[in-house]
């Protein structure tokens, strides 16, 4: 599993449903096998509370870059 390091321009804002430590991730590690059409390097990114560690499940939604899905999952929580 590949987890993004966070860093202070990627601060992430706590889960606003459970107060979980989001992730963020790329459609491999979250959907794998799901993502037929990623082809190559394309690859799409979403902030997860990952039930696997612990959180609810709540997601930003995907887009293409990780700035992006970052700050779909932080406009949630404002």
């Amino acid at each position: 599993m590949r987890k993004k390091a966070l860093t202070e321009e990627k601060e992430l804002m706590p889960c606003p449903f459970c107060g979980g430590s989001p992730v963020l991730s790329d459609c491999m590690d979250i959907e794998c096998g799901n993502f037929r059409e990623c082809a190559g390097d394309s690859r799409y990114y979403a902030v997860c509370c990952r039930r696997d560690l612990g959180g609810c499940g709540a997601s930003g939604g995907y887009c293409s870059s990780e700035d992006g899905a970052v700050w779909l999952w932080n406009r949630r929580v404002r």
